[in-house]
């Protein structure tokens, strides 16, 4: 299936993805192209990464997290041995979709100064749509048990609290 929730909203989504959670079910063998890495997380058993049109890993949803998947995809990281490991490409500037959390409890800054972490701000550090992270947080809609506790870890870890 190439993209199948693509052009679908919530609910629709959640019926093709119990649609093909039966057909696996079944022992039916399912190929779901997709880039929306929740849904490969949720249903998959194992993922073919590409990038530039090869194969550059297979790799079991459990073994590594969404972040190391698209790291993988972009060139980012490269595995070795099963794990993923930075890829050596020379020196590399720091990514602009990293958002340092400034919190009080680190390094002794001040709540004054601290910028309190957002929904999109857990959402990144998980790997996940903002979406996911007010399902879980709503105790909404399908969302894997593996995703909803690391979104529960980082909502504790930055200390992010809905307004």
């Amino acid at each position: 299936m190439d993209e199948p929730t693509a052009a679908l909203g919530v609910k629709e989504s959640g019926q093709v993805l119990d649609l093909i959670r039966r057909v696996r079910d079944r022992g039916l063998p399912v190929v779901l192209i997709s880039h929306n890495m929740p849904h490969v997380f949720e249903i998959a058993d194992r993922i073919h990464v590409q990038r530039l049109g090869r194969r550059v890993a297979q790799i079991k949803p459990g073994d590594h997290s969404m972040a190391e998947v698209v790291a993988i995809m972009t060139g980012a990281m490269d595995v070795a041995d099963g794990k993923a490991v930075i890829a050596d490409k020379g020196p590399r500037r720091r990514s602009p979709f990293v958002i340092p959390l400034p919190c009080s409890r680190q390094r002794g800054g001040s709540m004054a100064s601290a910028r309190r972490p957002t929904m999109t701000d857990v959402a990144r550090e998980v790997g996940v749509t903002a979406k996911t992270v007010s399902r879980v947080l709503n105790e909404e809609g399908p969302v894997a048990p593996e995703t909803r506790a690391r979104v529960m870890e980082v909502v504790r870890r930055l200390g992010y609290h809905p307004t």
